[in-house]
């Protein structure tokens, strides 16, 4: 028994966590973390000609031209006060045209003197010339890392729906394992069902607590059947549970395992019984045909 607990116990234990760390930049992409920041100040201070020329060639078209004034219009007069990485990754390629490069895609919070804006812009790397490829920016009512908290003030019913089931089938897969440890099945038995208790649960529904949308998937294999995920301090909470269709199925045989259990143990004590009994007859029909 005690082997099956530190089975699963380490299995249980190898469940993957999220960090919910600030994004950081890698040495690689410092570089174009300063030229990023710097573009998108030239727009606030104003610097329009030298904004337009950090745009890259194939999306310096009058619409990018006449975005970039207009987002310098929104901006005039503010000053910077704190600036988050919220997002940085990138994605290496060669091409026929461009060579071997490189692109980096940022996203910033600016917490300016009068308001908050979020920035995100893409930047290529052809290892000569660094160049903004796509750019846009847009004003938030409050920083990300608190807009994102979870909390809930003015959550519905499906809110709170899903806070229940979160915690509800954790605690009944527990519990079914817990009793499905004590039944009177064999060991090799036990092992197979704790498996399909704790991971055959699915399909996976999950929340953004802070949109309310809802996201389903079929087929998704979870250990315990719920869970919260928070990508980074600035992402949205997701809520999910599964369905415990493995715990289920286990409470609707336990009396069938239960009563196959007892004809085993009938079967091998009569085996037992008669494998003892039988050298006992044999002598007294020796000892009566010498007697």
């Amino acid at each position: 028994m005690k082997k099956i607990y530190f089975l699963f116990t380490i299995l249980i234990g190898l469940l993957s966590c999220n960090s919910t760390v600030e994004s950081s930049i890698p040495d690689d992409a410092k570089k174009v973390d300063i030229f990023a920041k710097a573009f998108i100040e030239k727009i606030i201070n104003g610097q329009i000609d030298s904004a337009i020329a950090n745009l890259d060639p194939s999306v310096a078209t009058s619409d990018a031209m006449a975005y970039i004034t207009n987002a310098n219009k929104a901006l005039s007069g503010e000053k910077i006060k704190q600036i988050k990485l919220i997002e940085c990754n990138w994605t290496h390629g060669i091409s026929s045209n461009a060579g071997v490069s490189s692109n980096y895609k940022f996203t910033y919070e600016y917490q300016l003197q009068k308001s908050t804006a979020l920035f995100a812009l893409v930047v290529k790397d052809n290892h000569e010339k660094l160049s903004v490829s796509a750019f846009e920016g847009k004003f938030i009512d409050a920083q990300l890392s608190a807009s994102t908290k979870f909390t809930f003030a003015g959550k519905s019913i499906l809110h709170y729906t899903f806070a229940f089931l979160l915690i509800a089938v954790p605690l009944f897969i527990i519990a079914t394992f817990i009793v499905m440890l004590k039944t009177k099945i064999k060991t090799n038995k036990k092992i197979m069902w704790g498996f399909i208790i704790l991971l055959l649960a699915f399909p996976r529904f999950a929340l953004n607590w802070n949109t309310g949308d809802i996201d389903f998937k079929l087929l998704n294999f979870s250990i315990l059947g719920g869970g919260a995920i928070k990508e980074s301090i600035y992402a949205a909470w997701y809520i999910y549970f599964s369905l415990p269709i493995g715990a289920t199925i286990f409470w609707i045989k336990r009396r069938d395992l239960q009563n196959e259990a007892i004809l085993d143990e009938e079967n091998e004590a009569f085996e037992w019984q008669n494998a003892n009994e039988t050298p006992k007859e044999e002598n007294k029909k020796k000892n009566f045909l010498y007697a």
